[in-house]
This record gives C-alpha cells, structure tokens and sequence, in this order.
C-alpha cells in the first residue's frame, strides 16, 4: 500500500466513525485514471459535512490523520493543505450537501470533478445522480476577441514595467512583474494548444504537463523564457517571452480572426525593446 493510499484509508475511517460526515470523495490525479502518479502526488479530498460550523471551520481535526509537519488554509472554500509525517501531501475541502447537489441538479460536474473522481463513502445516496467524470478538463468554449485583447493588454501591462525594473537594478521587483507577464504568456500558449493543436489543456494557470499539448517548436521556446538573477540575463529571457507572446498571440488571431497586431502593439513592442536597451549594467 502507497503513503497515499493509506493517508486516504485513515481518513475515511475517520470519517466512518463520525455522524456529521455524510460522504467524502476523492478527486485530483489518484482519482483519475490516466493521471500520472507517483510518490509525490497529493491526496486531493472533499470532505461533505451535515453542517459546516465556525468550530469545524477553526478546527484541527485534520491532526487525527496524523503526525503534522506543516499546514496551510486556502481560499475561496475552505480548504486545508497539510503535510503529514513522510512527506505526504493532503488538499482536503469541507463542504454542504449543496455542493454535490448543485452538480446533481445541473449536470454538469466542477472541473476538477469531470477530470475524474471517486466515492469514498456516501451515507445518503448524495452523489447517486452525478454524472460519470468524462476523464479530461472540459472545453474551453470559444475565445473571444475580447479575452484575447484582455491578454494581449494584460501583457503590455506587466510586461512594459519588467525592462524598467531591470535598467534600474530592482531585480526582485522586476522577476515578480516578469513572473505575471509569464501568466499572461501562459494563457495565450494555452488557447494556441486549445485552437490550432485541438487539445484540452489542464485550466489551472500552472502549465501542468505542457509537453503533452504544447507545439514541440514552442516547447522548446519555452526554455528561454525564463533567466537567473542578473541584469544581463533577464533581459535575455524576457526579450524571448516577448518574442514568443508575440508569435504566439499572432497565430492565434490568425486562426481566430482577430486583428494582431494593433498599432498600439507595434508601438508598445517598440517601447519595451528601447527600455530593454538601457540595460547596459550587470547589477551584482
């Protein structure tokens, strides 16, 4: 038996032998079946209350399962990540019955359910209408040309302050605003893999298993978009995210009949590119 089958085998002991607990379901990569898994992977549960009271919420129930290491609480539901004894990871959520119902009565499963999931233990029959998980993450519909200059701006936004930071030497300042230009980045290589390659991308915002839906000439590219901690260096790599946000953005409109670039895009390239010339100093 792995770490993670048996930190999932204590909790729904643990949640057998209390009345308020109504069901509990496993979700998250252990719950699907053509996830990779491995010794690393995190238990992710859902845990269904009768009631899910303020002395719940403030709790350290979570404890019984186990020696703790370290735990986090997470918005928006009320979700607990903690670390057990030996490394294993639990991303543990507490919820109503309204949870489950919602999807009962609509049909249509959250995303992180329609990946896959599993009953653990259902007291009432809660679960009973839910649709079977269709085993990836569901279409992303169609991208509007409104969403796509939201990310094309989105990136001039973050990206115009990135070369600034770093001609100034305020290289923490300018990794950070780098890291949420990369988001925008990430969104727009997303979309390509979803309208040109066909694929179904994980809509996490975490680049999960990017090889196996992104272009191999773009997975490649990737590998420079990210640099060390020196002037010289950062101005390499966010000059390729540049270059590849650019690439990227304009098969997109391509394919999607949008209108890239803008003389405002060729404008505003133009400012990054003379910004990212003043970076003349290797700041140490």
């Amino acid at each position: 038996m792995t770490p993670q089958e048996e930190m999932v085998e204590r909790i729904v002991t643990w949640c057998s032998a209390r009345a308020d607990v109504r069901a509990v379901v496993l979700t998250g990569s252990l719950a699907q079946p053509a996830a990779r898994v491995d010794d690393m992977s995190d238990v992710d549960i859902e845990i269904t209350f009768a009631d899910v009271t303020p002395e719940l919420l403030g709790g350290t129930w979570w404890r019984d399962f186990g020696e703790v290491w370290t735990a986090y609480t997470l918005a928006p539901l009320p979700v607990w990540s903690v670390v057990y004894a030996g490394g294993t990871t639990v991303d543990m959520s507490v919820v109503d019955a309204g949870r489950i119902g919602d999807m009962v009565a609509s049909g249509v499963l959250s995303p992180g359910w329609d990946c896959g999931y599993r009953v653990l233990l259902d007291r009432d029959g809660l679960t009973r209408g839910l649709p079977a998980p269709r085993g990836e993450w569901p279409d992303r519909g169609r991208l509007t040309a409104a969403e796509f200059r939201r990310l094309v701006d989105g990136f001039w936004f973050d990206g115009l302050r990135v070369p600034k930071y770093i001609a100034r030497g305020q290289l923490w300042k300018a990794k950070s605003r780098d890291w949420v230009a990369k988001a925008h980045l990430l969104r727009m290589l997303e979309w390509h893999a979803t309208i040109i390659g066909g694929h179904r991308v994980e809509d996490t915002g975490l680049g999960s298993d990017m090889p196996s839906w992104l272009a191999p000439e773009l997975w490649v590219a990737v590998h420079d978009v990210f640099g060390r901690f020196d002037a010289a260096d950062a101005r390499r790599a966010f000059t390729s995210s540049l270059d590849l946000f650019w690439r990227v953005a304009g098969e997109v409109a391509a394919a999607s009949g949008f209108e890239f670039p803008l003389p405002a895009d060729r404008h505003l390239r133009e400012r990054v590119e003379e910004l990212l010339r003043r970076v003349t100093v290797v700041w140490s």
